[in-house]
């Protein structure tokens, strides 16, 4: 037996996501399996429809419901990778990232390493927007406009790439003056000048992972469950 898919791009924009799910709603989908949900009120309301539904490494609660989750720790990926900056030395460490739920995890892993290391927080050079080249590149210009720091923490592989153009327009170098380390290790990151040192999410462990949960769910009644899988962090030129 098989399965027809159909795909939903959002953009990562929420109005887009509501969007999809009425579309998908309208074609009596038998199934959903979610990434980059940004609106936590709105997945919250969702849940109370009976489609059967797995998020895939998204910051939602599932606990008590009928909704599947595969993840990875992301605030201990963030919390490795600020951890990483720390031990070559950086003290002025930046944060740039979206502004989603999902990123509360993230956040909190800088938070956290910053914390134990016994380094204040400083909410200046914190910047969320979205995930994108461009919000890298923003936020990389403000915070250099206004402060000196000697590391950056990027939400996504994108948001990187953005920021490290900004810190080679400002005159800089990578790693000389300003470390970066990214999230996701997208295929590209590795062609970035610097090849960009990031944390490597296993996307296609996790999606069949996904696939398998929902299917077994729809076909056989399976019940829904979490399952972490684990993250790698992948050493390359830019720290």
């Amino acid at each position: 037996m098989g399965f027809a898919v159909v795909f939903c791009n959002t953009d990562n924009e929420a109005e887009r996501e509501q969007a999809c799910v009425s579309f998908l709603q309208s074609k009596m989908v038998d199934g959903l399996i979610f990434t980059r949900s940004l609106r936590k009120s709105f997945f919250e309301n969702y849940l109370s429809r009976n489609i059967p539904t797995v998020v895939v490494d998204r910051d939602v609660d599932t606990a008590g419901s009928a909704i599947g989750k595969v993840y990875i720790d992301t605030r201990a990926a963030v919390y490795d990778a600020t951890k990483l900056l720390i031990g070559k030395g950086c003290r002025q460490i930046a944060f740039i990232s979206a502004m989603s739920a999902s990123q509360t995890d993230r956040y909190g892993g800088y938070q956290r390493a910053l914390e134990e290391s016994g380094i204040a927080l400083d909410e200046s050079i914190v910047y969320r927007e979205h995930y994108s080249a461009e919000t890298g590149f923003r936020g990389a210009e403000a915070i250099l406009k206004e402060h000196k720091v000697d590391g950056i923490v990027c939400g996504n592989d994108l948001i990187a790439a953005g920021a490290m153009q900004a810190i080679r327009q400002k005159g800089l170098t990578i790693p000389g003056d300003i470390r970066i380390v990214g999230v996701d290790n997208i295929y590209f990151s590795r062609f970035l000048y610097p090849p960009l040192t990031t944390i490597e999410q296993p996307a296609y462990e996790m999606g069949m992972a996904a696939a398998h949960m929902l299917i077994n769910n729809i076909l056989y009644g399976e019940p829904m469950f979490e399952q972490k899988l684990d993250y790698k962090l992948i050493l390359r030129e830019t720290v």
